[in-house]
């Protein structure tokens, strides 16, 4: 009697290990692999479709795309350029942003289950900036891959320097006397992030630390004018073909890096940019603002050339007026007199609510 119990109770454990095993090939043979270049993931900013995979190294480039199912796997690649670690802010079902330093060359990011939702929706923004390294969606393992549900073609970009970036403004975790000199770096929370989400609008952000108009810092030898054109914000970097949505608003915020000079070599190589963004965004209303670090002196300078330069590109015959937009006063909290996360929602409100009488955004 004592056998037969042991010999049955073998054998329902063994038909219980085949049904668990029978379950585990049923989970797997749910889950579909969609590739990084996959048209169902929509990307913004400067990104490259590549083979399969998606690719991005400027600051505040960012990807999303919906899932249906209750768990997604997605697969990440960090080049790890010299040695340093990108940021990411992950967005999962517009609940609470997560901060997520990418650890080695294959990250693999698991999203928690959420039994509540049918449809998920997953934005992953790049915090840290071109000069950091790529980084690379290779692809994303979940029950099925669908359309976006919300959509815009509202479209902006902020071209700027390490205020743009978002340099120096977390100190969520690590402050700034400590880390790497990227470590408070938070792109998605920088001022152009926060009023394009405000608008519902898409958003590039084109800035580099220590980039200028006439003259960088920090040995940086070449300046704005020389890679706007460049898809990875560098000289020696391929070009870009602006082949993406055109934006019908661009702020320009530079001139903190050249500092004060003399007036004309600053207003003159301004000028000269300007048209050249005249011929790639025809349409944008283009606005010209101040350095939001700016001190007194710095800040009346860049006020008088700024005038100026709106004075004589708008002397043109161009379809769209150039303006101006002067901050307030100073925004210098965070780590090397930058703005912090909190600055960053004051400059935000400050820029925003001039946009905001504009006709085209009303």
């Amino acid at each position: 009697m004592k056998l037969t119990y042991i010999l049955y109770a073998l054998f329902i454990g063994f038909l219980l290990l085949l049904t668990r095993r029978d379950l585990k090939h049923v989970d797997a043979a749910e889950l579909n692999f969609y590739s990084g270049s996959n048209a169902l993931i929509q990307a913004h900013g400067r990104v490259k479709r590549l083979d399969r995979k998606l690719e991005c190294y400027a600051p505040g480039t960012y990807f999303e795309f919906d899932y249906i199912g209750d768990k997604c796997t997605i697969f990440l690649s960090d080049q790890i350029r010299f040695g340093n670690h990108n940021y990411i802010e992950v967005i999962f079902d517009n609940e609470q942003p997560k901060r997520i330093k990418l650890k080695d060359a294959n990250h693999i990011l698991h999203l928690g289950k959420h039994a509540q939702f049918k449809r998920h929706h997953v934005l992953i923004c790049k915090n840290t900036e071109s000069s950091i390294g790529y980084l690379q969606l290779n692809g994303i393992r979940c029950s099925k891959l669908v359309k976006l549900s919300k959509t815009t073609n509202r479209e902006i970009e902020f071209i700027g320097n390490s205020i743009t970036c978002g340099n120096g403004s977390d100190l969520s975790k690590i402050s700034c006397d400590e880390g790497d000199w990227y470590d408070q770096h938070n792109a998605y929370m920088s001022y152009g992030a926060l009023i394009a989400r405000r608008f519902n609008a898409n958003w590039t952000l084109t800035g580099v630390s220590g980039i200028g108009l006439t003259r960088s810092c920090c040995g940086m030898k070449f300046t704005m004018p020389m890679v706007y054109k460049k898809y990875g914000l560098n000289p020696k970097s391929e070009d870009w073909h602006f082949n993406v949505p055109k934006p019908s608003i661009v702020c320009v915020t530079l001139g903190q890096n050249d500092g004060i000079q003399k007036k004309e070599l600053f207003v003159s190589t301004y000028v000269d940019f300007i048209h050249d963004l005249k011929q790639i965004h025809p349409k944008a209303q283009l606005i010209l603002c101040t350095s939001p670090m700016a001190n007194d002196k710095l800040r009346n300078h860049l006020q008088e050339c700024i005038l100026e330069v709106e004075k004589r590109v708008n002397a043109k015959e161009y379809s769209t007026k150039i303006i101006h937009f002067f901050y307030s006063k100073r925004y210098n909290g965070g780590c090397k007199g930058h703005p912090t996360i909190e600055q960053h929602k004051e400059i935000a409100k400050e820029l925003g609510d001039f946009i905001s009488k504009l006709s085209s955004w009303n």
